[in-house]
């Protein structure tokens, strides 16, 4: 059943999922705009779970469970939450691509590696994209393709390419790849080699998608939860050397994989298939894990009534 609660006040929401006997009541948006956790805080159900939308946790004495996983948010760091933290396979997934196949690893033909990076430019932050200029200044031959439907403005193309050529690289070296649809967009991960995680601010969707189209991915675990995500979903199908602890090592593990094209290949190859099979990347096992969660919540409730 469908209730459109836009218009409703936090005490009229409250008290109608209290008349409609929700049993467990599911926070999708966390602190993003446009939260109701005001609503959380009045505890209309017995059972309150935030997830997906922000994982960052709530605060709420009354958020009973926080749906993540052990890289998102380690061990050490859950005593800090107010909820009880769930491990989900992944803290994100995503649909499958449709008829996802591996394509030729494109330095092969082009005699030069690729890195990509299709996430929104906002996310380029001064310190990533320091760390990726090193490393194209250590492989002199390398080319970057960045694709984000923002790059249709001309003032932020242009920005960006001098933000490149402010740590010399030459403009001839990047690509600025604009809005598509959306069969474009995933068409465009056969011409990249390796994908660029971004930093503090990781991918989520993007970083899904490249992996499903057999491109593996570079990345960088930080301290917060939006800054481990992108590793979390690189290790949740088992590349954990691809998760770099710093810069330094970042940089040398796409150097390391750059030079190897046999291994590349190999690794491009079983992708798709390593992401469809695994816990993480499949939506009907990830879902079962999800539900798993609610009947186990469900179950202690019941025992401690």
């Amino acid at each position: 059943m469908w209730v459109d609660a836009m218009q409703m006040s936090d005490d009229e929401l409250a008290d109608r999922i209290q008349a409609d006997q929700v049993d467990i009541l599911v926070d999708l948006s966390g602190h993003s705009a446009g939260n109701r956790l005001t609503v959380f805080a009045r505890k209309p159900a017995p059972i309150q779970v935030t997830a997906w939308g922000n994982a960052t946790g709530t605060g709420l004495p009354t958020m009973d469970y926080f749906f993540a996983d052990p890289v998102t948010v380690p061990q050490a760091v859950r005593p800090l939450f107010a909820e009880r933290v769930y491990d989900l396979p992944a803290l994100i997934t995503t649909d499958p691509l449709p008829d996802a196949q591996p394509t030729p690893l494109p330095m092969l033909r082009n005699g030069h590696v690729t890195f990509g990076v299709f996430n929104r430019i906002d996310k380029i932050s001064d310190q990533v994209l320091n760390v990726w200029a090193v490393l194209l200044r250590a492989i002199p031959s390398a080319r970057i393709v960045i694709k984000n439907g923002a790059l249709d403005d001309a003032f932020l193309r242009d920005g960006l390419i001098a933000r490149f050529a402010a740590q010399g690289i030459a403009e001839h070296r990047l690509t600025c790849i604009g809005s598509s649809m959306r069969q474009e967009h995933i068409a465009a991960f056969a011409g990249i080699d390796i994908s660029l995680d971004p930093f503090p601010q990781n991918g989520g969707v993007s970083t899904w998608e490249s992996l499903q189209a057999g491109v593996p991915v570079v990345a960088k675990l930080g301290n917060s939860s939006a800054s481990r995500a992108g590793g979390a979903i690189v290790k949740a199908i088992g590349l954990d050397a691809w998760v770099a602890e710093d810069d330094d090592g970042y940089i040398a593990i796409a150097l390391k994989h750059a030079a190897d094209p046999a291994e590349l290949s190999r690794v491009r190859a079983e992708l798709p298939g390593r992401v469809a099979n695994s816990a993480a990347g499949n939506v009907q096992t990830y879902t079962r894990k999800v539900e798993e969660g609610y009947r186990q919540f469900w179950r202690d409730f019941c025992a401690a009534v």
